[in-house]
Order: structure tokens, then sequence, then C-alpha cells
């Protein structure tokens, strides 16, 4: 491990290492080569070439001071975009069975996929979306890959607007690469008979995304709404 991390420090600051052994030979070159091989200079003579290696050296200092600010330039440029999709479609709709006679719990799998150019395991996502379907976020199971029961997730908070909101935490366990969907937990959500005439024909789930980098994402899902007598 010791190595591993020696080899990436090397190869996250190579460009200052060199500097830096560069900078030290021009001080060396600078202060030890002119007495020696010059014995004839006079200490004026010697203290001007002295004074030219130090100048050397202040190119040095600027060159590494540039490198450090063209990197971080890069490093404040390159942020993850994090989208949520339904992972049964593979997109931001999906729809649901509603039928009139029985309770029915609908388990939507959600994934997220980095649309940025920076790899992030550490972010927060908020859902929004109406009370009525009594919402929450539960550990995936089935055939979605493990990943999926990493996390961890709030209790539904009920807003004065008749929605909910859920917050999911990947608590550094998921990894979101570049165009690679990652799953998360689960939304699931109730449909009663009680309901049935209260359902929308459709509804919005809203969400924003938190992370290490400066503003918060925001968007959509979509979600159809299918009565039994809409669809028989």
């Amino acid at each position: 491990m010791n190595r591993k991390r020696r080899k990436s420090f090397y190869k996250d600051n190579k460009e200052i290492i060199w500097g830096a052994v560069g900078a030290f030979l021009v001080i060396f070159l600078g202060l030890v080569l002119p007495p020696i091989f010059s014995p004839e200079l006079s200490l004026l003579e010697n203290l001007g070439v002295m004074q030219v290696s130090f100048s050397a050296l202040a190119f040095f200092a600027v060159f590494i001071a540039l490198i450090l600010t063209m990197r971080l330039f890069r490093k404040s440029m390159a942020k993850p975009k994090l989208e949520v999709i339904f992972s049964e479609t593979g997109n931001s709709e999906t729809s649901i069975d509603i039928p009139e006679e029985k309770e029915v719990k609908h388990e939507l799998k959600l994934s997220v996929v980095n649309r940025g150019n920076a790899i992030t395991k550490l972010f927060q996502i908020d859902f929004k979306l109406p009370t009525i379907f009594a919402p929450r976020l539960e550990a995936t199971t089935g055939l979605i890959p493990r990943l999926a029961f990493a996390g961890t997730s709030t209790n539904p908070q009920v807003n004065a607007d008749m929605t909910s909101t859920i917050s999911y935490y990947s608590n550094e366990q998921v990894y979101c690469f570049v165009n690679a969907p990652a799953p998360i937990h689960m939304l699931v959500i109730n449909t009663r008979p009680k309901e049935y005439n209260n359902y929308p024909p459709e509804f919005k789930i809203k969400y924003k995304v938190y992370g290490d980098w400066a503003e918060t994402q925001e968007a959509k899902l979509k979600v159809i709404c299918k009565k039994n007598q809409e669809v028989s």
C-alpha cells in the first residue's frame, strides 16, 4: 500500500519534484562551481555569477508556480454531473399500473449516471414527489448488483405542499464513473384503492444533487400512471 501511495504521489507531482531537483542543481552549480573552476575570479565577480544562478532559480520557482496554477485550474474545471435514471428503462421516464381493487407496492429501481468529466463517490440526492404515494427509499434487491445496497437514506419529510422529500447519501461507497450507470436505492411507492380517483395521470419526481463541487444539480423524473380502466 505504501509503495502504491508513493508511486501515486510521484505521478501526481512529478513536475514539481523535477522542478525542485532542477532548482537545487542550479543553486549547487551557482554556489560551488564558480570558486572551484574559476579561482582567479574576484569576490565581486563570483557574486555576479551567483546572482545569475539565483535568477535562474527564480525562473524555476515561477515555472513551478505556473504548473500548480494550471493544475488547480484544470481540477476546478473538471466536475461530475450526476443524472438519475430508472434502471429498467434506462432513461428518466417510466410507468406504473394502478389497479382499482387492491393495494400495490411499486419498486422503481434507480441508477446514477455521471455525464461529467470527473469521477465522484461522495454525493447526496434529495428526491421530492407527491405524498399521496407514501414514498420511501429501500436497498435494491434482485438482479441489480450488490452495489445498490450501499449508501443510506432518510425517512420521508412531509412538506407543506403535499410533497415528501427523501434524501439518499452515497457515504463514499458508490463510485460514479463517467457514463457508467451506478445503481442506488430503489424508490418505493404505494397505491391504494381508496385513493384511486386522486392519483394523477402522471407526476414528476424532482431531485437535487449535492456534492463537493460548486453548484447544485437539479433535474426531474417522470412517472406515468396507468389505471386499470385505461389499459384494459
